[in-house]
Protein backbone atom coordinates (compact mmCIF):
# COMPACT_ATOMS: atom_id res chain seq x y z
CA UNK A 1 0.00 0.00 0.00
CA UNK A 2 1.32 3.50 -0.97
CA UNK A 3 0.84 6.00 2.10
CA UNK A 4 -0.92 8.89 1.37
CA UNK A 5 -1.50 12.09 2.94
CA UNK A 6 -4.77 13.80 2.57
CA UNK A 7 -4.55 17.35 1.82
CA UNK A 8 -5.96 19.69 3.91
CA UNK A 9 -9.53 21.64 2.43
CA UNK A 10 -8.73 25.60 2.54
CA UNK A 11 -9.93 27.91 5.24
CA UNK A 12 -13.91 28.95 4.34
CA UNK A 13 -14.13 32.73 4.79
CA UNK A 14 -17.00 34.75 5.06
CA UNK A 15 -15.89 38.86 4.49
CA UNK A 16 -18.60 41.21 5.53
CA UNK A 17 -17.82 45.11 6.00
CA UNK A 18 -20.78 46.76 7.78
CA UNK A 19 -21.34 50.80 8.05
CA UNK A 20 -21.98 52.15 11.12
CA UNK A 21 -24.85 53.92 9.30
CA UNK A 22 -27.25 53.11 6.60
CA UNK A 23 -26.01 56.39 4.47
CA UNK A 24 -24.33 58.97 4.56
CA UNK A 25 -25.90 62.48 5.41
CA UNK A 26 -23.83 65.19 3.96
CA UNK A 27 -24.95 68.84 5.05
CA UNK A 28 -24.98 72.18 3.15
CA UNK A 29 -23.11 72.83 -0.27
CA UNK A 30 -19.74 71.15 -1.21
CA UNK A 31 -16.87 72.44 0.44
CA UNK A 32 -13.52 70.97 -0.48
CA UNK A 33 -12.54 71.91 2.91
CA UNK A 34 -15.16 69.66 4.78
CA UNK A 35 -14.03 66.09 5.90
CA UNK A 36 -16.22 62.91 6.59
CA UNK A 37 -15.31 59.81 8.71
CA UNK A 38 -17.14 56.90 7.61
CA UNK A 39 -16.64 54.03 10.60
CA UNK A 40 -17.76 50.04 10.48
CA UNK A 41 -16.76 46.81 11.47
CA UNK A 42 -15.00 44.29 8.80
CA UNK A 43 -16.42 40.77 9.78
CA UNK A 44 -13.97 37.62 9.22
CA UNK A 45 -15.63 34.35 9.61
CA UNK A 46 -13.35 31.33 9.23
CA UNK A 47 -13.85 27.78 9.86
CA UNK A 48 -9.76 27.36 10.17
CA UNK A 49 -7.15 29.34 11.21
CA UNK A 50 -5.85 31.87 8.40
CA UNK A 51 -3.00 33.89 8.99
CA UNK A 52 -3.07 37.20 7.19
CA UNK A 53 -1.03 39.65 6.06
CA UNK A 54 -2.88 43.20 5.28
CA UNK A 55 -6.38 44.41 5.62
CA UNK A 56 -7.36 47.53 3.10
CA UNK A 57 -10.86 49.50 3.49
CA UNK A 58 -11.64 51.77 0.43
CA UNK A 59 -14.23 54.19 -0.84
CA UNK A 60 -15.11 54.96 -4.06
CA UNK A 61 -17.64 56.59 -6.39
CA UNK A 62 -18.12 56.89 -9.87
CA UNK A 63 -20.53 58.79 -12.28
CA UNK A 64 -21.82 57.61 -15.55
CA UNK A 65 -23.58 58.84 -18.69
CA UNK A 66 -25.01 56.53 -20.92
CA UNK A 67 -26.99 58.63 -23.70
CA UNK A 68 -29.37 55.29 -24.89
CA UNK A 69 -29.75 53.04 -21.97
CA UNK A 70 -28.25 52.73 -18.17
CA UNK A 71 -26.08 50.20 -17.54
CA UNK A 72 -24.88 49.12 -14.20
CA UNK A 73 -21.18 49.74 -12.71
CA UNK A 74 -18.89 47.22 -11.30
CA UNK A 75 -18.41 45.69 -8.10
CA UNK A 76 -21.35 46.38 -5.77
CA UNK A 77 -21.25 49.67 -8.36
CA UNK A 78 -22.52 47.51 -10.48
CA UNK A 79 -21.71 45.24 -13.89
CA UNK A 80 -19.31 46.10 -16.47
CA UNK A 81 -16.88 47.85 -17.98
CA UNK A 82 -17.22 51.17 -20.24
CA UNK A 83 -17.65 50.47 -24.06
CA UNK A 84 -18.06 53.84 -25.82
CA UNK A 85 -17.18 57.18 -25.44
CA UNK A 86 -20.57 58.42 -24.17
CA UNK A 87 -20.73 55.22 -21.62
CA UNK A 88 -17.51 55.96 -19.40
CA UNK A 89 -17.04 55.86 -15.81
CA UNK A 90 -15.53 58.94 -14.23
CA UNK A 91 -13.99 58.28 -10.76
CA UNK A 92 -15.16 61.22 -8.41
CA UNK A 93 -13.99 60.11 -4.97
CA UNK A 94 -11.25 57.65 -4.04
CA UNK A 95 -10.29 57.22 -0.30
CA UNK A 96 -8.04 53.96 0.81
CA UNK A 97 -7.01 53.21 4.05
CA UNK A 98 -4.85 49.96 5.56
CA UNK A 99 -6.11 49.27 8.58
CA UNK A 100 -4.09 45.70 9.40
CA UNK A 101 -0.29 46.04 8.26
CA UNK A 102 0.95 43.20 10.95
CA UNK A 103 0.69 39.88 9.76
CA UNK A 104 -1.24 37.98 12.63
CA UNK A 105 -3.18 34.47 12.60
CA UNK A 106 -7.27 35.04 12.93
CA UNK A 107 -8.81 31.67 14.72
CA UNK A 108 -11.78 30.28 13.93
CA UNK A 109 -14.82 31.52 14.55
CA UNK A 110 -15.57 35.15 13.94
CA UNK A 111 -13.37 38.01 14.23
CA UNK A 112 -14.76 41.76 14.00
CA UNK A 113 -12.48 44.01 13.40
CA UNK A 114 -13.43 48.13 13.65
CA UNK A 115 -12.19 50.72 10.76
CA UNK A 116 -12.41 54.44 10.04
CA UNK A 117 -11.88 55.88 6.79
CA UNK A 118 -12.02 60.05 6.02
CA UNK A 119 -12.93 61.37 2.50
CA UNK A 120 -13.08 64.86 1.45
CA UNK A 121 -16.68 65.62 1.21
CA UNK A 122 -16.90 67.46 -1.49
CA UNK A 123 -19.00 65.02 -3.71
CA UNK A 124 -22.64 65.13 -5.36
CA UNK A 125 -24.96 62.41 -3.53
CA UNK A 126 -26.29 59.56 -4.87
CA UNK A 127 -28.63 59.33 -8.26
CA UNK A 128 -29.98 57.18 -10.30
CA UNK A 129 -31.78 58.50 -13.51
CA UNK A 130 -32.99 57.11 -16.82
CA UNK A 131 -29.37 58.39 -18.50
CA UNK A 132 -27.00 58.54 -15.68
CA UNK A 133 -26.15 57.69 -12.56
CA UNK A 134 -23.80 58.55 -9.85
CA UNK A 135 -22.84 55.73 -7.39
CA UNK A 136 -20.85 54.79 -3.97
CA UNK A 137 -19.44 51.57 -2.40
CA UNK A 138 -17.59 50.50 0.85
CA UNK A 139 -15.28 47.90 0.03
CA UNK A 140 -12.52 45.94 1.92
CA UNK A 141 -9.74 43.65 0.54
CA UNK A 142 -8.13 40.80 3.22
CA UNK A 143 -4.40 39.46 1.94
CA UNK A 144 -3.73 36.01 3.50
CA UNK A 145 0.36 35.85 4.25
CA UNK A 146 0.11 32.67 1.68
CA UNK A 147 1.63 33.34 -1.52
CA UNK A 148 -0.10 30.43 -2.75
CA UNK A 149 -3.36 30.93 -1.45
CA UNK A 150 -3.02 34.41 -2.93
CA UNK A 151 -2.53 33.78 -6.43
CA UNK A 152 -5.16 31.25 -6.27
CA UNK A 153 -8.05 34.10 -4.94
CA UNK A 154 -6.62 37.25 -5.40
CA UNK A 155 -7.19 38.15 -1.78
CA UNK A 156 -10.63 38.05 -0.22
CA UNK A 157 -12.81 40.78 -1.04
CA UNK A 158 -16.37 42.09 -0.71
CA UNK A 159 -18.17 45.09 -1.40
CA UNK A 160 -21.42 47.10 -0.15
CA UNK A 161 -22.93 50.09 -1.51
CA UNK A 162 -23.48 53.46 0.51
CA UNK A 163 -26.23 55.66 -0.43
CA UNK A 164 -24.66 59.23 -0.21
CA UNK A 165 -27.20 62.59 0.94
CA UNK A 166 -26.64 65.94 0.60
CA UNK A 167 -28.91 68.10 2.43
CA UNK A 168 -29.06 71.68 1.82
CA UNK A 169 -30.10 72.22 5.12
CA UNK A 170 -27.87 72.31 7.91
CA UNK A 171 -29.73 69.16 9.85
CA UNK A 172 -32.79 66.70 8.96
CA UNK A 173 -34.82 68.77 11.84
CA UNK A 174 -34.89 71.81 10.16
CA UNK A 175 -36.75 70.09 6.77
CA UNK A 176 -40.23 71.33 8.25
CA UNK A 177 -39.28 75.24 8.97
CA UNK A 178 -37.65 75.80 4.91
CA UNK A 179 -38.56 78.52 3.63
CA UNK A 180 -41.33 78.84 1.47
CA UNK A 181 -42.45 81.08 -1.67
CA UNK A 182 -46.16 82.34 -2.16
CA UNK A 183 -48.32 82.15 -5.37
CA UNK A 184 -51.19 84.11 -5.58
CA UNK A 185 -53.47 84.29 -8.78
CA UNK A 186 -57.31 84.69 -9.90
CA UNK A 187 -59.67 83.58 -13.19
CA UNK A 188 -61.03 86.89 -13.59
CA UNK A 189 -64.85 87.26 -12.44
CA UNK A 190 -64.60 83.05 -11.12
CA UNK A 191 -62.00 81.81 -8.38
CA UNK A 192 -59.06 83.71 -6.72
CA UNK A 193 -56.43 81.13 -5.33
CA UNK A 194 -53.12 81.25 -3.30
CA UNK A 195 -50.48 78.87 -2.54
CA UNK A 196 -47.42 78.46 0.07
CA UNK A 197 -44.84 76.16 -1.08
CA UNK A 198 -41.34 75.73 0.10
CA UNK A 199 -38.56 76.24 -1.63
CA UNK A 200 -36.72 73.18 -0.56
CA UNK A 201 -37.70 69.72 -0.93
CA UNK A 202 -36.33 66.91 1.28
CA UNK A 203 -36.33 63.53 -0.54
CA UNK A 204 -35.82 62.13 2.97
CA UNK A 205 -39.23 63.05 4.22
CA UNK A 206 -41.04 61.22 1.37
CA UNK A 207 -43.95 63.77 0.88
CA UNK A 208 -44.28 67.61 0.21
CA UNK A 209 -46.51 69.48 2.03
CA UNK A 210 -48.14 72.91 0.99
CA UNK A 211 -51.01 75.17 1.69
CA UNK A 212 -53.19 76.70 -0.43
CA UNK A 213 -56.87 78.28 -0.34
CA UNK A 214 -59.43 78.55 -3.44
CA UNK A 215 -62.07 81.55 -3.13
CA UNK A 216 -65.02 81.34 -5.49
CA UNK A 217 -65.99 84.90 -6.78
CA UNK A 218 -69.53 83.75 -7.46
CA UNK A 219 -71.70 81.12 -5.89
CA UNK A 220 -72.16 79.11 -9.06
CA UNK A 221 -68.14 78.95 -9.65
CA UNK A 222 -66.50 75.21 -8.69
CA UNK A 223 -63.02 73.78 -8.99
CA UNK A 224 -62.92 70.58 -11.03
CA UNK A 225 -59.38 69.62 -10.01
CA UNK A 226 -56.19 70.69 -8.52
CA UNK A 227 -53.18 70.01 -10.74
CA UNK A 228 -49.85 69.40 -8.82
CA UNK A 229 -46.30 69.32 -10.48
CA UNK A 230 -42.61 69.02 -9.50
CA UNK A 231 -39.84 68.73 -12.06
CA UNK A 232 -37.02 67.24 -11.59
CA UNK A 233 -34.12 68.29 -13.63
CA UNK A 234 -30.97 66.40 -14.83
CA UNK A 235 -27.58 67.61 -16.39
CA UNK A 236 -25.53 65.12 -17.94
CA UNK A 237 -21.93 65.40 -18.73
CA UNK A 238 -20.59 63.59 -22.18
CA UNK A 239 -17.11 62.80 -22.26
CA UNK A 240 -16.32 62.34 -26.02
CA UNK A 241 -12.75 61.23 -25.71
CA UNK A 242 -10.40 59.34 -22.80
CA UNK A 243 -7.89 62.20 -22.99
CA UNK A 244 -7.44 65.26 -20.11
CA UNK A 245 -7.70 67.55 -22.97
CA UNK A 246 -11.33 66.67 -24.26
CA UNK A 247 -14.05 69.67 -23.81
CA UNK A 248 -17.38 68.14 -22.08
CA UNK A 249 -20.52 68.89 -22.97
CA UNK A 250 -23.36 69.24 -21.14
CA UNK A 251 -27.24 68.31 -21.91
CA UNK A 252 -30.31 69.71 -20.18
CA UNK A 253 -33.33 67.07 -19.79
CA UNK A 254 -36.27 67.26 -17.52
CA UNK A 255 -38.73 64.93 -15.88
CA UNK A 256 -42.03 65.17 -14.04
Amino acid sequence: MIPYRRSQPKASVTLDIIPSVPAIELFGPPDPNTLYTIRGILRITLTKPLTIKQITVKFKGFTQNDRFRFSSLPGALGGRGARTADDIFILIERAEKIIEDTPRTLPPGTTEIPFDLTFVADIPPSCVLSRGCIRYALSARVNPDSLLYFLSSGGIRTSVPVTVRRNMLRNLELAPYAPTVRYRGRRPGRIEYEFEVPKTVCLEQRKLEFSGKVSALYDAARVKKILVRMDQMEVFRSVWSIELTSWPQWSVCSQS
